[in-house]
């Protein structure tokens, strides 16, 4: 229970960004073909799926609104 109620605070006070266009960039091209659909996020198989590229993502505090 308290994990799960640290988790909702946390995730209430950030954004979590997924920056799969600059980890693009970084690997030197400009879109990726490991994709379906369009989406870099997809399990293949029968077994646990794994993020592809280690799920890149950009964290920053969210601002505050009125």
């Amino acid at each position: 229970m308290e994990m799960k109620l640290a988790l909702v605070l946390t995730i209430r006070e950030l954004d979590f960004l997924f920056d799969w266009e600059g980890q693009d960039k970084l690997q030197g091209g400009s879109k990726t073909s490991d994709s379906v659909n369009g989406e870099h996020i997809y399990r293949v198989g029968k077994g646990i799926g794994e993020i592809k590229s280690g799920l890149p993502t950009r964290v920053k505090l969210r601002s505050k609104q009125a």
